[in-house]
């Protein structure tokens, strides 16, 4: 109750067993980190769950079937990517990116969308509006992935 009650306080939580029977109690585990005053005033955006393995009822099943959690054989890569031209805005912004020398681990940011993946939002100086307006100019590789996904008869 005390921690629930907290106010003024930044709270952070590690645990190795957020859910010990069923799905409710990771529920209650983010009220108490979150508390009283926020549980019904906010999201629970900006809260961060993790797990190292996948109860059953709390994960999807994982297709194609045999698709690792790790890293993806070269064979797996050709079965499931697909080429994307960069075009629009997306391509501005990685040529530009590149031209100023940015590192190659920070420009691969730039190769999926033309906003950097914080700004996509509707407050000061977001971008979402803009973005979804504009898929195919502003990203056009996660457009690529939504149609694929959206053309599957399996999807959920």
């Amino acid at each position: 109750t005390l921690l629930k009650d907290a106010c003024g306080s930044v709270v952070v939580g590690f645990t190795g067993t957020p859910i010990l029977k069923e799905p409710g109690d990771g529920r209650k585990l983010l009220d108490v980190i979150k508390s009283a005053r926020l549980e019904t005033t906010c999201t629970d955006e900006g809260f961060l769950s993790s797990f190292h393995m996948r109860p059953r009822p709390l994960f999807p099943v994982t297709l194609p079937v045999g698709l690792p959690d790790g890293l993806l054989t070269e064979a797996q890569q050709k079965r499931l990517c697909c080429f994307v031209e960069l075009h629009g805005s997306a391509l501005d912004v990685y040529d530009a990116k590149r031209q100023s020398g940015m590192s190659t681990q920070r420009l691969r940011t730039y190769c999926n969308s033309c906003v950097w993946a914080s700004s996509f939002h509707d407050g000061k100086s977001g971008s979402k509006a803009r973005v979804l307006a504009s898929p195919l100019d502003c990203c056009p590789k996660l457009l690529s992935v939504a149609k694929r996904v959206a053309s599957q008869p399996t999807k959920a």
